[in-house]
């Protein structure tokens, strides 16, 4: 069967952002990312949980000091029956002991359209949950969002503060977000974004505008190009400087492989009316179009040299979560949907290793009869869990005495080796 990869983003900065409506059940996101410094040295080290749903369930950020990892932050959440996220509780490590920083509480109406999110924040000198924000998104028939608004909880009362309100053309697309701040008693406008497209929808021009003694005016704008394959090839960036012209600010070229993997990105800046290099990045891609690994860096004495800078991640070739640094590798992990488990084959040009998820058993099947083949099971952490030798083109393992979790099986004969994530579930 054709295998579907779907993405989750998660976005919890200070309720600006709410998670969309109905969580799908099949699930494309990564395990283990480790980012480096411009000296090669650790950063940090990010690590997820995932039920066997694929919803994650906790997402760990490691400090790495001389050579060793250390606990320095991380998200729980959980999960109603539909897999929407109902909790996300956010922890910081201190003296090795987890203490609380904020948690935001989803709730989902579908009668109306809407979510819900409230945001608190933990008092330490009461050990209490303290109100903060509350979130509301609304969207239309088609799931599009209409509006967001947030409100302040303030003596006991939860207060208008600020409001977005989104429009769409005929395709579909966003034309104008406008927001809006609450003040005595009525919505002001406050400042907003115009776009345009083409005809099959990617976006030409993005427009900032504030709302200034009674006027609209101009603050920055984007201009962009697209190849035949609708790839981003340029972004042009200008500001509205106080003279009342464009100035140039940037512009950036983009280059992707045969299968529309964006692979490098340079910024040229504007400086004494010319436009000169200012940084690199790069991105290599596995089958589904995730990146495994990027890297920054930055034109300096007419060479390229590394520097800690702005790195996506990419899934399934689009950008997700941001990082600062000048390199990062990521292991990345598919969730399949899991009704369908026997008719899931994981393929390799010599090799088949089903189903996955798996329950009970493994099968590995060799398209040739191979010699005497080595299998280790590890963990996550690279724990050995078991091995065994298969002589057989077609073997069965059995995994039931295997807890549900996430484990690497490496399989290796005298000409080759592999390696491949399995998911079990009970």
């Amino acid at each position: 069967m054709k295998k579907v990869f779907l993405i989750m983003a998660v976005f919890f900065i200070l309720c600006d952002t709410l998670l969309a409506q109905e969580q799908p059940k099949m699930r494309y996101d990564y395990d283990i990312l480790i980012t480096y410094n411009s000296k090669n040295e650790t950063l940090e080290r990010i690590t997820h949980t995932f039920d066997s749903l694929g919803n994650r369930l906790t997402k760990l950020f490691e400090k790495c000091v001389s050579g060793e990892w250390f606990n320095n932050k991380r998200h729980t959440y959980t999960y109603d029956n539909n897999n929407n996220v109902l909790t996300e509780l956010f922890e910081e490590c201190s003296s090795g002991s987890w203490k609380y920083d904020w948690r935001s509480t989803y709730t989902y109406s579908v009668a109306s359209d809407t979510v819900i999110e409230i945001y608190e924040v933990f008092s330490s000198d009461d050990q209490s949950w303290k109100k903060d924000c509350r979130c509301s998104i609304i969207y239309d028939s088609l799931g599009r969002i209409l509006s967001e608004s947030r409100e302040h909880f303030v003596d006991g009362a939860w207060e208008y503060y600020t409001r977005s309100r989104y429009y769409y053309n005929d395709l579909g697309e966003i034309s104008e977000r406008l927001y809006e701040r609450y003040s005595f008693d009525q919505w002001l406008d406050s400042y907003r974004y115009l776009y345009t497209y083409d005809s099959v929808g990617n976006r030409l021009t993005e427009l900032r505008e504030v709302f200034s003694l009674d006027n609209w005016v101009y603050v920055w704008r984007y201009f962009y190009t697209y190849d035949d394959r609708g790839n981003k090839l340029t972004e042009f960036h200008d500001i509205y400087s106080l003279d009342g012209v464009w100035e140039n600010i940037y512009r950036d070229t983009c280059s992707y492989d045969d299968v529309n993997n964006m692979v490098s990105k340079m910024r040229r800046v504007m400086s004494s009316g010319e436009w000169k290099k200012s940084w690199l990045i790069h991105y290599n891609y596995d089958d589904y179009g995730n990146s495994v690994a990027g890297k920054h860096e930055l034109w300096f004495e007419n060479d390229w040299i590394a520097h800690e800078g702005g790195l996506y991640l990419f899934l399934n070739q689009k950008e997700t979560e941001y990082y600062y640094a000048h390199y990062y590798e990521a292991n990345i992990l598919s969730f399949i949907d899991n009704t369908s488990i026997e008719n899931i084959e994981l393929t390799d040009e010599y090799l088949n290793i089903y189903p996955n998820p798996a329950k009970d058993k493994i099968t590995l099947h060799f398209y040739t009869q191979p010699q005497e083949s080595y299998v280790y099971i590890y963990d996550l952490q690279g724990v050995l869990i078991k091995s065994f030798v298969v002589k057989n083109q077609k073997q069965d393992i059995i995994t039931s005495d295997l807890s549900a979790g996430i484990y690497v099986f490496k399989i290796k004969t005298t000409e080759n080796i592999w390696t491949k994530k399995i998911f079990i579930s009970k």
